[in-house]
């Protein structure tokens, strides 16, 4: 899903919404870390993070998600304790 969006900027989903009319409407200052192991499915990610907010105070939670805020081109050219 993200990389055929953001093949040819090479730019993380976040960083090219931020160039794009109306994208910093969907960009803002997270207050939630998550990560996701591609070991793990996807989908089981977004359920848990479905449960997790389904029940929160907060109606818009922002969440720094890595798969959105990091380039997914140049990933591989970070060692693992990037």
């Amino acid at each position: 899903f993200v990389m055929p969006l953001t093949k040819d900027s090479q730019l993380s989903l976040c960083e090219q919404l931020l160039l794009e009319e109306n994208g910093a409407d969907f960009v803002a200052t997270a207050k939630v870390f998550l990560s996701h192991a591609w070991t793990y499915p996807f989908l089981d990610v977004l359920d848990a993070v479905e449960r997790r907010f389904s029940s929160s105070q907060d109606p818009n939670p922002v969440v720094w998600f890595d798969i959105f805020s990091v380039s997914q081109h140049k990933s591989d050219e970070r060692d693992f304790t990037w």
